[in-house]
């Protein structure tokens, strides 16, 4: 399975805000914020992108970022 990796401190952090003002503004939990921006989240709800997407004014595919498996050279 290639992983995610989201880019939501980048845009978050381009704007200014802390993870509790996300929060606040896209309804997510700050500990949910947290664990994306550490690269814990195992599984998300596409609400929870839908809130942080409209939050941050940007379509949910721009949180995310597929990485390229390294070992293979290839997408996967």
């Amino acid at each position: 399975m290639t992983p995610v990796i989201f880019r939501i401190r980048e845009l978050r952090t381009a704007r200014g805000w802390s993870q509790q003002e996300l929060a606040q503004r896209s309804g997510a939990r700050q500990a949910t914020i947290s664990d994306m921006e550490n690269g814990k989240v195992r599984r998300l709800d596409l609400d929870v992108l839908e809130g942080l997407a409209d939050a941050l004014e940007c379509d949910v595919g721009d949180l995310m970022v597929i990485e390229r498996d390294r070992k293979r050279g290839r997408k996967g």
